[in-house]
Protein backbone atom coordinates (compact mmCIF):
# COMPACT_ATOMS: atom_id res chain seq x y z
CA UNK A 1 0.00 0.00 0.00
CA UNK A 2 3.00 2.36 0.60
CA UNK A 3 4.04 1.65 -2.42
CA UNK A 4 1.29 2.18 -4.53
CA UNK A 5 0.86 5.69 -2.41
CA UNK A 6 3.70 6.86 -3.06
CA UNK A 7 2.79 6.12 -7.27
CA UNK A 8 -0.26 7.47 -6.45
CA UNK A 9 1.56 10.78 -5.25
CA UNK A 10 4.01 10.84 -7.79
CA UNK A 11 1.45 10.90 -10.51
CA UNK A 12 -0.57 13.92 -8.79
CA UNK A 13 2.80 15.82 -8.36
CA UNK A 14 3.33 14.91 -12.06
CA UNK A 15 -0.18 16.20 -13.26
CA UNK A 16 0.45 19.30 -11.13
CA UNK A 17 3.27 20.73 -12.63
CA UNK A 18 2.34 19.71 -16.06
CA UNK A 19 -0.69 22.23 -15.10
CA UNK A 20 1.68 24.25 -13.52
CA UNK A 21 3.86 24.28 -16.69
CA UNK A 22 0.92 24.97 -19.13
CA UNK A 23 -0.84 28.05 -16.64
CA UNK A 24 3.35 29.70 -17.09
CA UNK A 25 3.44 29.31 -20.55
CA UNK A 26 0.02 30.59 -21.16
CA UNK A 27 0.54 33.33 -18.78
CA UNK A 28 3.69 34.18 -20.64
CA UNK A 29 1.59 33.91 -23.94
CA UNK A 30 -0.61 35.83 -23.03
CA UNK A 31 1.79 38.83 -22.10
CA UNK A 32 3.33 38.19 -25.03
CA UNK A 33 0.10 39.44 -26.83
CA UNK A 34 -0.63 42.02 -24.75
CA UNK A 35 3.19 43.52 -25.70
CA UNK A 36 2.45 42.92 -29.35
CA UNK A 37 -1.11 44.14 -29.18
CA UNK A 38 -0.07 47.80 -27.90
CA UNK A 39 2.98 47.82 -30.29
CA UNK A 40 0.58 47.07 -32.96
CA UNK A 41 -2.08 50.03 -31.13
CA UNK A 42 0.59 52.36 -30.85
CA UNK A 43 1.73 52.00 -34.73
CA UNK A 44 -1.98 52.43 -35.66
CA UNK A 45 -2.51 55.35 -33.40
CA UNK A 46 1.28 56.62 -35.19
CA UNK A 47 -0.11 56.22 -38.42
CA UNK A 48 -3.47 57.79 -38.28
CA UNK A 49 -2.07 60.21 -36.39
CA UNK A 50 0.22 60.93 -39.05
CA UNK A 51 -2.48 60.63 -42.22
CA UNK A 52 -4.30 63.18 -40.12
CA UNK A 53 -1.58 65.60 -39.64
CA UNK A 54 -0.26 65.60 -43.42
CA UNK A 55 -0.99 68.68 -45.12
CA UNK A 56 -0.30 69.68 -49.21
CA UNK A 57 2.68 71.42 -47.69
CA UNK A 58 4.08 67.75 -46.42
CA UNK A 59 4.21 66.50 -49.60
CA UNK A 60 7.22 65.66 -51.87
CA UNK A 61 7.93 64.89 -55.54
CA UNK A 62 6.52 61.27 -56.49
CA UNK A 63 3.82 61.58 -54.33
CA UNK A 64 0.38 60.51 -55.45
CA UNK A 65 -3.13 62.58 -54.77
CA UNK A 66 -6.77 62.81 -56.18
CA UNK A 67 -8.47 66.03 -55.55
CA UNK A 68 -12.01 66.85 -55.32
CA UNK A 69 -13.13 68.33 -58.44
CA UNK A 70 -16.14 69.88 -60.62
CA UNK A 71 -17.30 66.47 -62.06
CA UNK A 72 -18.27 68.75 -65.00
CA UNK A 73 -14.35 69.44 -66.00
CA UNK A 74 -12.56 67.21 -64.31
CA UNK A 75 -12.49 63.34 -62.80
CA UNK A 76 -12.65 63.51 -58.98
CA UNK A 77 -11.38 59.84 -59.51
CA UNK A 78 -7.90 61.10 -61.42
CA UNK A 79 -4.56 60.49 -60.03
CA UNK A 80 -2.22 63.60 -60.06
CA UNK A 81 1.55 63.16 -59.02
CA UNK A 82 3.26 65.63 -57.49
CA UNK A 83 6.41 66.30 -60.07
CA UNK A 84 7.97 70.18 -59.01
CA UNK A 85 7.95 72.10 -55.44
CA UNK A 86 9.23 75.14 -55.32
CA UNK A 87 10.19 77.19 -52.45
CA UNK A 88 8.51 81.01 -52.82
CA UNK A 89 9.81 83.10 -49.81
CA UNK A 90 8.23 80.96 -46.75
CA UNK A 91 5.68 79.18 -49.04
CA UNK A 92 5.96 76.22 -51.49
CA UNK A 93 4.28 75.91 -55.29
CA UNK A 94 3.43 72.36 -55.86
CA UNK A 95 3.23 71.53 -59.45
CA UNK A 96 0.68 68.48 -60.00
CA UNK A 97 0.52 66.53 -63.41
CA UNK A 98 -2.38 64.05 -64.19
CA UNK A 99 -2.93 60.99 -65.24
CA UNK A 100 -5.13 60.56 -69.02
CA UNK A 101 -8.45 60.20 -67.02
CA UNK A 102 -8.23 64.47 -65.47
CA UNK A 103 -10.22 65.95 -68.32
CA UNK A 104 -14.25 64.79 -68.68
CA UNK A 105 -14.67 64.26 -72.48
CA UNK A 106 -17.60 65.78 -72.28
CA UNK A 107 -18.29 69.37 -70.57
CA UNK A 108 -21.76 71.45 -69.93
CA UNK A 109 -20.61 75.03 -70.92
CA UNK A 110 -22.67 77.84 -72.40
CA UNK A 111 -20.20 79.47 -75.49
CA UNK A 112 -20.16 82.34 -75.48
CA UNK A 113 -21.57 83.92 -78.81
CA UNK A 114 -22.44 80.17 -79.70
CA UNK A 115 -24.75 78.69 -77.28
CA UNK A 116 -28.23 80.53 -75.95
CA UNK A 117 -28.06 78.01 -72.95
CA UNK A 118 -25.53 75.24 -71.33
CA UNK A 119 -25.49 72.26 -73.17
CA UNK A 120 -23.00 69.39 -73.19
CA UNK A 121 -19.82 69.87 -75.75
CA UNK A 122 -17.25 67.42 -76.63
CA UNK A 123 -13.77 68.20 -75.41
CA UNK A 124 -11.57 69.20 -78.44
CA UNK A 125 -8.80 72.17 -78.30
CA UNK A 126 -11.24 74.86 -79.68
CA UNK A 127 -13.35 74.09 -76.22
CA UNK A 128 -10.17 73.90 -74.27
CA UNK A 129 -9.36 77.17 -75.16
CA UNK A 130 -12.14 78.78 -74.49
CA UNK A 131 -12.35 77.52 -71.26
CA UNK A 132 -9.09 78.37 -70.69
CA UNK A 133 -9.35 81.99 -71.62
CA UNK A 134 -12.45 82.27 -68.84
CA UNK A 135 -11.06 81.00 -66.39
CA UNK A 136 -13.57 77.80 -66.33
CA UNK A 137 -10.56 75.94 -65.41
CA UNK A 138 -9.06 76.85 -62.38
CA UNK A 139 -12.30 76.58 -60.74
CA UNK A 140 -12.59 72.82 -61.90
CA UNK A 141 -10.82 71.52 -58.68
CA UNK A 142 -13.15 72.37 -55.45
CA UNK A 143 -10.88 74.04 -53.38
CA UNK A 144 -9.78 77.68 -54.37
CA UNK A 145 -6.44 79.14 -55.87
CA UNK A 146 -5.38 76.08 -58.40
CA UNK A 147 -4.25 77.30 -61.57
CA UNK A 148 -5.01 74.74 -64.09
CA UNK A 149 -3.90 74.05 -67.73
CA UNK A 150 -2.80 71.63 -70.68
CA UNK A 151 0.61 70.32 -69.97
CA UNK A 152 3.19 72.00 -72.24
CA UNK A 153 6.80 71.23 -73.81
CA UNK A 154 8.70 73.39 -71.42
CA UNK A 155 6.88 71.92 -68.24
CA UNK A 156 8.16 68.61 -69.70
CA UNK A 157 11.31 69.40 -70.82
CA UNK A 158 12.15 71.03 -67.06
CA UNK A 159 11.30 67.53 -66.00
CA UNK A 160 13.20 65.73 -68.09
CA UNK A 161 16.02 67.81 -67.07
CA UNK A 162 15.28 68.00 -63.46
CA UNK A 163 14.08 64.45 -61.83
CA UNK A 164 16.84 61.87 -61.44
CA UNK A 165 15.29 58.95 -59.78
CA UNK A 166 14.48 56.82 -62.26
CA UNK A 167 11.48 55.40 -60.58
CA UNK A 168 9.76 58.76 -59.93
CA UNK A 169 11.06 59.50 -63.88
CA UNK A 170 8.88 56.43 -65.37
CA UNK A 171 6.01 57.45 -63.06
CA UNK A 172 5.69 61.18 -64.06
CA UNK A 173 6.72 60.22 -67.84
CA UNK A 174 4.54 57.19 -68.37
CA UNK A 175 0.51 58.04 -67.83
CA UNK A 176 0.39 54.92 -69.92
CA UNK A 177 -0.85 56.15 -73.60
CA UNK A 178 -0.59 59.01 -76.09
CA UNK A 179 -1.48 62.51 -75.20
CA UNK A 180 -1.64 66.57 -76.58
CA UNK A 181 1.11 69.01 -75.19
CA UNK A 182 1.18 72.84 -76.22
CA UNK A 183 4.08 74.00 -77.52
CA UNK A 184 4.66 77.13 -75.22
CA UNK A 185 7.97 78.16 -77.32
CA UNK A 186 9.16 77.60 -80.77
CA UNK A 187 11.88 74.63 -80.61
CA UNK A 188 14.06 74.41 -83.68
CA UNK A 189 17.00 72.51 -84.22
CA UNK A 190 18.44 69.33 -85.64
CA UNK A 191 15.98 66.34 -85.87
CA UNK A 192 16.60 62.18 -86.79
CA UNK A 193 18.97 61.79 -89.47
CA UNK A 194 20.46 66.05 -88.77
CA UNK A 195 16.76 67.32 -90.55
CA UNK A 196 17.13 70.51 -88.96
CA UNK A 197 13.05 70.62 -87.62
CA UNK A 198 11.12 73.02 -85.69
CA UNK A 199 7.81 72.82 -82.95
CA UNK A 200 6.07 76.69 -83.67
CA UNK A 201 4.78 78.13 -80.26
CA UNK A 202 1.51 78.34 -80.16
CA UNK A 203 0.97 74.66 -81.83
CA UNK A 204 0.01 71.38 -80.40
CA UNK A 205 1.77 67.98 -80.82
CA UNK A 206 0.24 64.87 -79.93
CA UNK A 207 3.35 62.88 -77.85
CA UNK A 208 2.97 59.45 -78.72
CA UNK A 209 3.97 55.87 -76.92
CA UNK A 210 5.87 53.46 -78.68
CA UNK A 211 6.73 49.76 -76.69
CA UNK A 212 9.97 47.77 -77.63
CA UNK A 213 9.72 43.90 -76.46
CA UNK A 214 13.97 43.53 -76.21
CA UNK A 215 17.04 45.03 -77.01
CA UNK A 216 16.71 43.15 -80.89
CA UNK A 217 15.28 46.31 -81.38
CA UNK A 218 17.54 49.07 -80.52
CA UNK A 219 18.16 49.76 -84.25
CA UNK A 220 14.57 51.42 -84.44
CA UNK A 221 14.78 53.75 -81.27
CA UNK A 222 16.13 56.54 -83.75
CA UNK A 223 13.31 56.28 -86.17
CA UNK A 224 10.54 56.20 -83.35
CA UNK A 225 11.77 57.93 -80.47
CA UNK A 226 14.07 61.01 -81.60
CA UNK A 227 17.25 59.76 -80.10
CA UNK A 228 19.38 56.62 -79.33
CA UNK A 229 20.52 54.40 -77.26
CA UNK A 230 24.33 53.08 -76.76
CA UNK A 231 23.23 49.96 -74.33
CA UNK A 232 23.57 51.94 -71.48
CA UNK A 233 21.99 55.18 -71.25
CA UNK A 234 19.81 57.00 -73.89
CA UNK A 235 20.41 60.41 -75.72
CA UNK A 236 18.09 63.00 -77.81
CA UNK A 237 18.20 64.11 -81.26
CA UNK A 238 18.75 68.44 -80.77
CA UNK A 239 15.18 69.25 -80.69
CA UNK A 240 13.74 66.64 -78.92
CA UNK A 241 13.62 68.55 -75.88
CA UNK A 242 10.21 67.24 -74.25
CA UNK A 243 10.07 63.57 -75.82
CA UNK A 244 11.23 60.51 -72.92
CA UNK A 245 13.40 57.48 -73.52
CA UNK A 246 12.96 54.97 -70.53
CA UNK A 247 15.25 52.49 -70.11
CA UNK A 248 14.88 48.45 -68.58
CA UNK A 249 16.82 45.53 -67.99
CA UNK A 250 16.17 42.46 -69.81
CA UNK A 251 13.68 40.35 -68.61
CA UNK A 252 15.39 37.23 -68.78
CA UNK A 253 19.14 38.19 -69.03
CA UNK A 254 19.12 41.55 -65.94
CA UNK A 255 22.78 42.22 -67.24
CA UNK A 256 21.11 43.55 -70.18
CA UNK A 257 19.66 46.83 -70.76
CA UNK A 258 17.22 48.00 -73.25
CA UNK A 259 14.28 50.86 -74.29
CA UNK A 260 11.16 49.56 -73.09
CA UNK A 261 9.08 52.09 -74.22
CA UNK A 262 9.55 55.99 -75.06
CA UNK A 263 7.19 59.35 -76.07
CA UNK A 264 8.06 61.05 -78.92
CA UNK A 265 6.21 63.82 -81.21
CA UNK A 266 7.87 64.14 -84.33
CA UNK A 267 7.68 67.28 -86.06
CA UNK A 268 8.26 65.46 -89.89
CA UNK A 269 7.17 62.94 -91.77
CA UNK A 270 7.38 59.39 -90.86
CA UNK A 271 6.21 55.69 -91.79
CA UNK A 272 5.93 52.87 -89.03
CA UNK A 273 5.29 49.45 -90.74
CA UNK A 274 3.61 46.62 -88.46
CA UNK A 275 6.48 44.61 -89.45
CA UNK A 276 9.09 46.46 -87.42
CA UNK A 277 6.87 44.94 -84.40
CA UNK A 278 6.41 48.24 -82.78
CA UNK A 279 2.94 50.00 -84.05
CA UNK A 280 -0.22 47.23 -84.19
CA UNK A 281 -1.31 48.99 -87.62
CA UNK A 282 0.97 50.91 -89.69
CA UNK A 283 0.94 54.82 -89.29
CA UNK A 284 2.15 57.25 -92.36
CA UNK A 285 1.59 60.75 -90.83
CA UNK A 286 3.21 63.80 -91.95
CA UNK A 287 3.93 64.83 -88.39
CA UNK A 288 2.25 64.56 -84.87
CA UNK A 289 0.97 68.29 -84.61
CA UNK A 290 -2.62 68.70 -84.23
CA UNK A 291 -4.83 68.00 -87.15
CA UNK A 292 -8.07 70.14 -86.55
CA UNK A 293 -8.50 72.22 -82.97
CA UNK A 294 -12.10 70.87 -83.81
CA UNK A 295 -11.59 66.88 -83.68
CA UNK A 296 -11.92 64.74 -80.52
CA UNK A 297 -9.51 62.18 -81.02
CA UNK A 298 -7.02 63.41 -78.64
CA UNK A 299 -6.17 62.86 -75.01
CA UNK A 300 -6.03 65.73 -72.88
CA UNK A 301 -3.29 65.77 -70.30
CA UNK A 302 -3.68 68.65 -67.33
CA UNK A 303 -1.24 70.21 -64.91
CA UNK A 304 -2.50 71.81 -61.35
CA UNK A 305 -0.47 74.66 -59.61
CA UNK A 306 -1.08 76.11 -56.44
CA UNK A 307 1.19 77.99 -53.62
CA UNK A 308 0.44 76.72 -50.02
CA UNK A 309 1.92 78.24 -46.73
CA UNK A 310 3.14 74.91 -44.71
CA UNK A 311 1.29 77.26 -41.30
CA UNK A 312 -2.27 77.21 -43.05
CA UNK A 313 -4.45 75.57 -41.29
CA UNK A 314 -7.08 74.94 -44.18
CA UNK A 315 -4.87 72.51 -46.21
CA UNK A 316 -4.77 69.47 -44.23
CA UNK A 317 -4.93 65.83 -46.08
CA UNK A 318 -8.40 63.61 -46.01
CA UNK A 319 -6.76 60.42 -46.50
CA UNK A 320 -4.44 57.80 -48.63
CA UNK A 321 -0.71 57.40 -48.43
CA UNK A 322 0.52 58.87 -51.12
CA UNK A 323 1.48 55.56 -52.83
CA UNK A 324 0.33 55.22 -56.80
CA UNK A 325 -2.35 52.51 -55.56
CA UNK A 326 -3.28 54.31 -52.60
CA UNK A 327 -3.13 57.59 -53.24
CA UNK A 328 -3.43 60.89 -50.83
CA UNK A 329 -7.12 62.51 -51.14
CA UNK A 330 -7.90 66.07 -50.48
CA UNK A 331 -11.08 67.31 -50.32
CA UNK A 332 -11.87 70.98 -48.10
CA UNK A 333 -8.30 71.15 -46.48
CA UNK A 334 -9.93 70.62 -43.04
CA UNK A 335 -8.66 68.14 -40.66
CA UNK A 336 -10.08 64.96 -40.14
CA UNK A 337 -11.09 64.18 -36.22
Amino acid sequence: MKKNGFIATSILYTFFLVFLSLFVALIANYLHNRILLAKIDEKSREILYGINNTKLSDLEVGDHIKFKSDDNLLNSDATWIVVAVENVGSNKKYHFLSDLNAAKLDVRYKIPNVDKVEKYHTLTVNLYETLLANGIYNKAITYNGFNVRMVNSSFLTNLRNNITDPFIKSEIFNPGGSYLVYIDQTITGNGPNNVVSSYPAGSYYELRRYNFSSSNQTSLVPKYCGGSFNGTSASYVQNNLFGYINIDNEPVDKSTKYVSYCYYASPVAYNHPVSEQVVEYPIAKDSDVLSSKLSNLYTFRMVAEKEVSPSATNTYIAGGKGTSLDPYLFTNGVKQS
